[in-house]
């Protein structure tokens, strides 16, 4: 009786970008067993974390664990402060559209700055994010001293509107003015306002330059992506502008601190941190900056040698993980691909059949985020126009689709973002406001099930004559679990009535299931438990003419 194993380990390879036909891995990550051999892992369940108050439900745009050990997030503009002790705390209210923001950390914890691609916010400490506000001063610049003072006093011209009046204070030393000290750097001023040193007590002859701060504000003006690369905060313009802030003071930017993209004609789509370079990624190309130390201007230069003709689809995409970068990439020759960089070269990890759902999709809305676990390194990649999350394995080269179960079907994995929080794995909810554990010792989503699924190619055992399917046994750990199987006969157009297998029996068998000359198979188990397995044996007869009632009939009619 020959016998025949089915891998339960079957890779996504659709034939075009639908789920309704092909093999594919559900809900499940894959680990070898020796130097042949795979097992099946379910996927890590999410358990939900009270947090008190709780946050109120919205679109989830971010996530950032600090030094100090609070986790910020930011859902529908609404940014909160978790503590170790899942305690919340207002850390203030963005304005603009409700998108994706990024953040950067100063060292020693002095600052975090965070950007929503419109304005730029900073805090200290714990305290609630204040927005760099546009049209505030920079710098105060004495260009003449004069002589004789004695108790100046400094005024600023008024901003318009409703904007803030700057004030400062005058410092001198032997009747000489030698700085403006700014206590209050104003707002809303859309030309540099002027300075005028007033002679209480006597003295003239003083004069005083003033800059404007240089961060990038406006409407939908920034690229993806915030850095902070030896002590500056660095942002970019979707124009292809990289500006950078004073050392550790990301409430401080020179405007001369600036140096642009322009390799390429491209827009910039975002900017991340990979060693000690700034990559730049454009549309249809990829710069990387390093630090020169240029003593004015911008203390970055372009490293010419590592320019590549790879661009980026969608920041949202972009991913630093460990010693890599992930991203959603396309060239004019190729179309569009997941990339790592290898290096400084962009290396294409995604296999023909996601390229397949990454060139049907939009790319408009894409979500994607990085986390370790279970001695894995996740890249989760969402196409929210698509519905769809593909999950690549970095440690096994494989790549996954993961689901959760909502409103009595299968949507896109629901998390938005995760990061390291209390030792363990957290992500974000994408629209309910929660946080969860992602545990491997959860075996559901909330308590939701999860649809641990796999579906085989086309099977014909090595022919096209017509088989007996006689029975076929799960290999793999006992649970307290039922299995339900089906198949296909017809190139996935239907499928079988389902049949059932206890997975906690000494052999989780079931019999008499026909015949045909090919068939593809479906395994699922929804059970809250973990899952361990392997492969699907199966006892086949025939496959030869004296098995095979049609050639049979055809070799009589000859």
């Amino acid at each position: 009786m020959p016998i025949v194993r089915i891998p339960l380990t079957q890779v996504i390879q659709s034939r075009t970008a639908s789920t309704s036909k092909d093999s594919r891995g559900v809900n499940c990550y894959f680990e070898s067993r020796g130097e042949t051999s795979k097992d099946n892992i379910k996927r890590p369940g999410l358990l939900n974390t009270v947090v008190t108050p709780a946050m109120a439900a919205g679109q989830a745009q971010g996530l950032y664990k600090r030094d100090n050990g609070d986790l910020w997030v930011v859902i529908n503009n609404t940014v909160t402060v978790v503590d170790s002790a899942l305690a919340t705390s207002s850390g203030g209210t963005l304005s603009g559209t409700v998108q994706n923001v990024y953040f950067a950390e100063s060292g020693n914890d002095a600052y975090l700055f965070m950007h929503n691609g419109s304005s730029g916010y900073t805090s200290t400490g714990s305290a609630a994010f204040v927005v760099i506000a546009p049209g505030k001063l920079y710098e105060a610049l004495v260009t003449t001293g004069g002589s004789g003072y004695v108790t100046p006093t400094c005024t600023f011209s008024a901003a318009p509107g409703t904007g803030v009046t700057a004030t400062g204070n005058v410092i001198i030393s032997g009747g000489v003015v030698i700085a403006i000290d700014i206590t209050d750097y104003g707002a809303g001023y859309v030309t540099a306002p002027t300075c005028t040193v007033n002679p209480v007590g006597g003295g003239s002859g003083a004069t005083v330059s003033v800059t404007l701060n240089g961060f990038p504000s406006g409407a939908g003006l920034l690229a993806t992506g915030a850095v902070y690369l030896d002590g500056y905060t660095v942002v970019a313009t979707k124009a292809g502008q990289i500006f950078n802030s004073d050392p550790e003071d990301p409430t401080l930017w020179n405007p001369l601190n600036t140096i642009a993209v322009e390799s390429d004609p491209d827009p910039l789509i975002g900017i991340v941190k990979h060693f000690n370079y700034i990559v730049a990624f454009g549309e249809w190309s990829t710069e990387f900056f390093y630090n020169a130390a240029n003593a004015t201007g911008s203390p970055f230069l372009r490293q010419d040698g590592y320019k590549n003709e790879i661009g980026c689809a969608n920041g949202a995409s972009i991913v630093q993980y460990q010693q890599g970068v992930m991203y959603v990439g396309k060239s004019k020759t190729r179309g569009k691909s997941v990339y790592v960089l290898d290096g400084f070269s962009p290396k294409p990890v995604s296999t023909p059949y996601i390229e397949t759902y990454l060139n049907a999709d939009t790319n408009s809305n894409i979500q994607s985020f990085a986390f370790r676990i279970a001695g894995h390194t996740f890249y989760v990649m969402t196409l929210v126009d698509s519905d769809l999350t593909f999950v690549y394995d970095i440690d096994v080269n494989i790549w996954y689709q993961w689901t959760t179960y909502s409103s009595s079907a299968e949507h896109a994995f629901r998390v938005w973002a995760a990061t390291d929080f209390l030792g363990a794995t957290y992500g974000i909810d994408t629209s309910n406001g929660l946080l969860y554990k992602i545990d491997t010792g959860t075996y559901s989503d909330n308590g939701a099930n999860i649809y641990w699924r796999i579906v085989t190619n086309n099977l014909d055992a090595g022919t096209r004559h017509r088989k007996f399917w006689e029975s076929g046994e799960i290999i793999g750990d006992k649970v307290n679990a039922t299995m339900y199987i089906n198949f296909s006969n017809n190139d996935y157009a239907s499928f079988s009535a389902t049949r059932t297998v206890n997975l906690n029996s000494t052999r989780s068998i079931i019999r008499q299931l026909g015949q045909d000359r090919y068939r593809s198979y479906q395994f699922l188990v929804t059970d809250n438990v973990a899952l361990r397995l392997s492969s699907f044996e199966m006892s086949v007869q025939g496959g030869e003419m004296a098995a095979d009632p049609e050639l049979q009939a055809i070799s009589q009619q000859k």
